[in-house]
């Protein structure tokens, strides 16, 4: 497909991509919206409710520095 695409075409590609941005890193945030709002349904009263990025399972937490996703053993 880059063989035959033009350099302006790729360009349009990538800034379109920044926009509306597919695969993995947008399901991921998708999924992680869901199990957000699964779990912060479950809490009891007065809980503070986590966070989408909480859910996230494709960070690399040491280098970007972003929350880490919900250890098992915490009590939700």
């Amino acid at each position: 497909m880059l063989r035959e695409m033009s350099s302006d075409q790729f360009l349009e590609w990538i800034a379109f991509y920044q926009l509306e941005p597919w695969g993995m890193a947008s399901l991921d945030w998708m999924l992680a919206h869901f199990k957000a709002l699964y779990v912060n349904s479950q809490l009891k009263k007065g809980k503070k409710p986590y966070k989408v990025e909480k859910f996230l399972t494709m960070i690399d937490t040491k280098k970007s520095g972003k929350p880490a996703p919900m250890d098992e053993d915490e009590d939700w």
